[in-house]
């Protein structure tokens, strides 16, 4: 199965007609790569983890994996920001528009990334039975 972002139209007999690109204006693919970035930043630092849980040398690598966790939320906060803000304004009504459930699903995801980045950077050495 091929992702190429282009629209067809076909004929009744099968034939294709026309084809058309999805991506038509330089914001639809600004928010494209910022989420593919964002997405490729959030994999890196959940093969970091990884990699470093399975050597047992998980708290040596901790920052590393916020900073990449900070800097996924950052481009995906963009992403979810610009799409909105161009999509009305490229409108020609200024009608109301809903968003389905994919960009719900894209704050929470970029909501909940930042509470692991957070969890990363808390202090692991420090435990509460020193403290009493």
């Amino acid at each position: 199965m091929s992702m190429n972002w282009t629209v067809k139209t076909f004929l009744k007999d099968g034939t294709v007609l026309q084809c058309s690109s999805t991506l038509k204006s330089d914001w639809q693919v600004a928010t494209l790569v910022l989420l593919l970035a964002g997405a490729v930043v959030t994999l890196v630092a959940f093969l970091i983890a990884l990699i470093s849980l399975c050597n047992g040398t998980h708290q040596k690598h901790y920052r590393t994996v916020a900073i990449f966790l900070f800097t996924a939320v950052v481009l995906q906060a963009c992403a979810l920001v610009l799409y909105p803000i161009k999509f009305i304004d490229g409108t020609v009504l200024q009608t109301y528009h809903e968003f389905n459930w994919g960009y719900g699903l894209g704050w929470g995801a970029t909501i909940f990334m930042l509470g692991g980045g957070i969890l990363f950077c808390l202090r692991t050495d420090m435990h509460e039975d020193a403290l009493y």
